[in-house]
């Protein structure tokens, strides 16, 4: 079990660091700020991923749901012309949607 929870941290700070070289790569520069939209994305589509499944847990599979989610969602808004602050608004409402749904399903559950 300890193997696999070092092998498994490793893929995800492997994986970290090569999305921070992506980020950079992208933008030009090291932006300090920038992290905050992109942890309001990773905790939404944790959070929209967990209601995919009955459980209300969050899982992998559901989690690719939500990326592939929130990612057609950030590219409509984006072709539409919203503002990036209304953006993070609509993803905070969607996060708070997926927490009561989660909820509602292991109320029901139980």
């Amino acid at each position: 079990y300890a193997a696999h929870k070092f092998a498994g941290m490793l893929f995800c700070s492997i994986a970290a660091a090569i999305a921070a070289i992506v980020v950079v790569a992208r933008v030009g520069a090291a932006e300090p700020f920038s992290r905050f939209a992109y942890v309001l994305d990773a905790f939404a589509a944790v959070f929209l991923g967990a209601t995919v499944r009955l459980e209300g847990r969050p899982h992998m599979l559901g989690t690719a749901v939500g990326v592939l989610a929130l990612g057609v969602l950030n590219n409509g808004l984006t072709m539409f012309g919203t503002s990036f602050f209304m953006q993070n608004i609509l993803k905070g409402v969607l996060i708070l949607l997926a927490v009561a749904g989660s909820v509602a399903i292991q109320l029901r559950r139980e």
